[in-house]
């Protein structure tokens, strides 16, 4: 996982699988899906599939 902090002061998460094989993440805090635009509650898992990539805002 990469970390940045956007204009707005969001800090944005770029989840990878660098891997053939699926994976998940499970979400440490609220945020949001940045390209999908839901919610994401603490505790969720993130299904990941093989080369995929996440991108999650949080304030």
């Amino acid at each position: 996982m990469s970390s940045s902090v956007n204009g707005r002061g969001e800090t944005v998460h770029v989840v990878h699988n660098w891997s053939w094989t699926p994976s998940t993440f499970t979400v440490p805090t609220d945020a949001e899906d940045v390209l999908g635009g839901d919610g994401v509650a603490p505790g969720a898992e993130l299904a990941l599939g093989a080369w995929d990539v996440r991108v999650l805002a949080t304030r």
